[in-house]
C-alpha cells in the first residue's frame, strides 16, 4: 500500500495549499516553508486589536479576532482559494484547527461554548458542495467546540461582495440572514465565524440575527483579516 502511495505521489503529487509545490515527507495541507510563515495577527489576547475597532461601532460583541493577515496574492489567499473554489477540505479543517488552538489558549475566548459558522443560501451550497465557512468550524470543532451550522439561515442568494465597496457591502447583505434552529443558544457564549474579514458587513447582518436570542453572550472571529 505504501509503494502504491509512493507511485501514485509521484504522478499525482499533493500540493501545497500555500504555494502550489508538491508536498515531500510527510507534509499535510502546507509545505514546511509555509507553515514557517504564517503572517499570523496573535490578536486574540490584544483587547481592542484592529478587527475588534473595525467592528465596535457596528454590533455588540463580547471579542473578535483573526487567526491570520490577508494579503493580496499571498499564501493565506492562496489557502482560502483553495478551500473555496478547488474543494480542499483539508485546508479548511486545518485553519479551523489552528484557529481553535488560538482562541482555546486566550483568557478572552476562554467561556466561547458554540461556533455559528456564516450560512451560504442552499442554492449556492448546492452548487459549492459545501460551506467553507461549515469546514472550518468542522476543524474547530475536532478541538471541543461545538459546531451550530443550522443557528442562521441566509434567506437570499445574494451576489458576490467582490469589487463592492463598504456602502455597497452593506446594501448588499442588508436583511439577508435570520436565526434558523437558534434553540438552545439561549444565554450561552457563541462564535460568529467567517473566513475572510474585509469591511465586516457580513458579520454585521449575522450578528443582528444572532443578538435577537436572549442574554446571548457574542464573539466574534476569521481566519484572515484583510489589511485597508
Amino acid at each position: 500500500m505504501r509503494l502504491l502511495d509512493h507511485v501514485l505521489d509521484l504522478f499525482y503529487p499533493t500540493i501545497c495549499a500555500g504555494c502550489s509545490e508538491a508536498l515531500v515527507g510527510g507534509e499535510q495541507v502546507l509545505c514546511l516553508s509555509c507553515s514557517l510563515d504564517l503572517p499570523f495577527t496573535r490578536f486574540h489576547d490584544d483587547q481592542d486589536n484592529v478587527v475588534e475597532q473595525r467592528l465596535k461601532s457596528r454590533f455588540e460583541f463580547e471579542a473578535a479576532s483573526s487567526l491570520l493577515f490577508f494579503h493580496k496574492k499571498g499564501r493565506v489567499q492562496q489557502m482560502l482559494h483553495s478551500l473555496k473554489y478547488h474543494r480542499n477540505e483539508a485546508a479548511g479543517l486545518f485553519m479551523g484547527r489552528l484557529l481553535a488552538d488560538e482562541l482555546r489558549a486566550s483568557d478572552r475566548f476562554a467561556t466561547v461554548e458554540s461556533v455559528v459558522p456564516v450560512p451560504l443560501h442552499p442554492r449556492k451550497l448546492k452548487v459549492r458542495g459545501y460551506n467553507q465557512s461549515d469546514v472550518i468550524a468542522q476543524g474547530m470543532e475536532e478541538r471541543g467546540f461545538i459546531k451550530r451550522e443550522n443557528a442562521l439561515q441566509r434567506l437570499h442568494d445574494n451576489s458576490s461582495q467582490t469589487r463592492k465597496d463598504t456602502f455597497q457591502r452593506w446594501k448588499n447583505v442588508e436583511g439577508i440572514f435570520d436565526l434558523g434552529d437558534g434553540s438552545g443558544l439561549q444565554g450561552k457564549h457563541v462564535l460568529l465565524l467567517d473566513d475572510v474579514l474585509t469591511t465586516g458587513a457580513t458579520l454585521e447582518a449575522c450578528a443582528q440575527a444572532l443578538l435577537k436570542i436572549p442574554d446571548i453572550k457574542l464573539y466574534v472571529a476569521t481566519v484572515a483579516c484583510a489589511e485597508h
